[in-house]
This record gives C-alpha cells, structure tokens and sequence, in this order.
C-alpha cells in the first residue's frame, strides 16, 4: 500500500504538508517542521499528492513533477532519445504526458495539467512504464523546463 503525502505550492514556496485542515474559510497547513500557514483563498494553494513511486535516483515523485526518461521508436530498440514528460493526475490515477501535449491543451495559469483530465494518445499510465525516470524540475519552480519540444 502506498504511502499518502501531500507538497503544496504556495506563496513561490514549496512546502512539505504533514497536515491539511480544510476549514470554512481557508486551509491550514502544516510542514515537517511544525510551521504553519492559514490560506483564505484556496487559489493560491496547489496540493500535489504523492506517487508513491520514486525516480532512479531514489526521489519522491509527485503530481507537477517534471521527469526525463530515454525512450526508442518503436521497432527502431537501438536508437535512443529523450524525452520529457509531466506527471499528471486524472481519470482514477497517475500518468505521465508529453510537454508537447500538454502544452496544446494548455489551461489558464501554470495550472493546466490539473484541468487537462482527458488524456491523449501520448499519455501512460505512470505504474505501467518501464522507463528509468528522472525527476528533473516540477512545473512551479522550474516553468522553464515546460518548453514544448514535439
């Protein structure tokens, strides 16, 4: 059974969540360290849940995450290149989506890969890949790594 973690975006911080209490009015938050921070608008916030995988190097990987993998086409074994992906929740699971696609179903904000639930034929189901994933960046610290590269 996976382990249930949450990290929250915030306020151009990240922040390791130990315990969300979602209130009338806001959320409270607490990190590993015992710090606090009450939110009144839910907007600012970005909670991005836990895989329960980890990458090659033994990372965490979470929702927004920004992972490299080498791939090969499809018949063609010996020619290797590489790709990068985002790590997606929708449809009952966790997936990863080409920057190209997602970048075409683009929503408002840094936010699209939460409002893009369908997924495309360049999507997998992130348990099912046998890739060597490398967590790279995540979409909020580094936007930059988000540059479509079909």
């Amino acid at each position: 059974m996976r382990e249930i973690k949450f990290r929250a975006w915030m306020k151009n911080k990240m922040w390791k969540v130990e315990a969300i209490d979602f209130g009338r009015n806001g959320v409270d938050l607490r990190d590993d360290q015992g710090k606090g921070v009450y939110v009144e608008d839910s907007k600012e916030l970005q909670l991005m849940q836990f895989t329960g995988l980890e990458d090659k190097q033994g990372k965490e990987i979470y929702e927004g995450d920004i992972v490299k993998f080498k791939s090969s086409e499809q018949g063609k074994q010996s020619e290797f290149y590489e790709q990068k992906h985002i790590v997606n929740f929708g449809n009952g699971g966790f997936y990863v989506g080409s920057i190209y696609f997602s970048e075409c179903n683009r929503g408002e904000g840094n936010n699209f890969y939460r409002n893009t639930h369908t997924r495309g034929a360049l999507d997998r189901d992130l348990y099912y890949v046998d890739f060597d994933f490398e967590v790279i960046g995540n979409i909020y610290e580094n936007p930059e790594l988000m540059e479509a590269t079909p």
